[in-house]
């Protein structure tokens, strides 16, 4: 009998338009496959004004491919109850990965940025219709493991980088994902874009995360109360739709433009022979 494979680290980002989340999805892939450790990426693309997630989640399998028996089945969708770490860029998109069940007090790290984007139906309220911010900071303090908010805006206007960049640096340094930061930096140097901006952000340090008491703990599966939706139709309301072209391991599949299948093809169910 073969031995179990290990479990991969699952990672959700729920970013806006425009603040490059692909791109960071590509340096977190990219880094890891310099390691030779297995990496999946899908992504969900979000729509205009805000009435969508712009979503992409991350497996990286902690164990380098020549250490493994067979080739790792890696999922094309986040599980509820079954992620890692959640990096959100927006405080409401922080409550919609809650209120999707994917935030759970048994396993997982929350990273997410205290600054609003505020959606339409806010603006569009005769009077202060914007959610109350209280409530989202609540819900990740009840529901995540442990947590780390700040403003990632701010720091990002502070290092002259686009937030991505300062996303990067928040999950190089947290602790849970087993790829140095200096993968990360040549991941970015790699990639060629404004790469003295983009070096910058990561070197920013973190501050300390806060991590649930035991005690406080709910069951490892539960669902976001109520607390964490305004109206039914808002952005609080989980994502559908579609993905994009899947990235596989251990680099971007013949779908991705300008790369090239380095692996043979994942079958469809169980594991391959190496």
């Amino acid at each position: 009998m073969s031995a179990p494979q290990p479990r991969p680290i699952t990672i959700l980002i729920a970013a806006l338009g425009g603040e490059g989340g692909g791109v960071l999805t590509d340096w977190i892939v990219s880094a890891a496959a310099q390691l030779d450790l297995p990496v999946q990426s899908t992504s969900i693309p979000g729509v205009a004004q805000r009435t969508g997630a712009t979503t992409y989640y991350i497996e990286i399998v902690p164990v380098p491919a020549r250490d493994l028996a067979a080739r790792p089945v890696l999922a094309l969708a986040p599980g509820v109850g079954d992620v890692d770490i959640v990096l959100a860029s927006e405080l409401m998109e922080a409550g919609r990965t809650i209120a999707g069940g994917f935030v759970t007090p048994d396993r997982t790290l929350m990273i997410a940025s205290t600054a609003r984007s505020y959606l339409v139906v806010e603006k569009m309220a005769m009077g202060d219709g914007r959610y109350d911010s209280a409530r989202l900071l609540k819900a990740v303090e009840t529901h995540a493991q442990s947590h780390l908010l700040l403003d990632m805006d701010a720091l990002a206007k502070q290092s002259g980088a686009m937030i991505n960049a300062v996303m990067l640096g928040l999950v190089a340094g947290c602790g849970r994902v087993p790829i140095p930061a200096a993968a990360f930096e040549r991941a970015i140097r790699a990639d060629g874009k404004a790469v003295d901006a983009n070096l910058r952000a990561p070197r920013t340090a973190p501050p300390k995360m806060i991590a649930r008491p035991r005690a406080q703990m709910r069951s490892p599966r539960s669902n976001a109360p109520s607390s964490c939706r305004r109206r039914p139709a808002t952005s609080c309301s989980p994502a559908r739709g579609g993905s994009s072209p899947i990235r596989t391991w251990p680099t971007r599949n013949s779908m991705s433009t300008g790369w090239r299948r380095s692996a043979p093809p994942m079958r469809a169910s169980g594991s391959a022979d190496a």
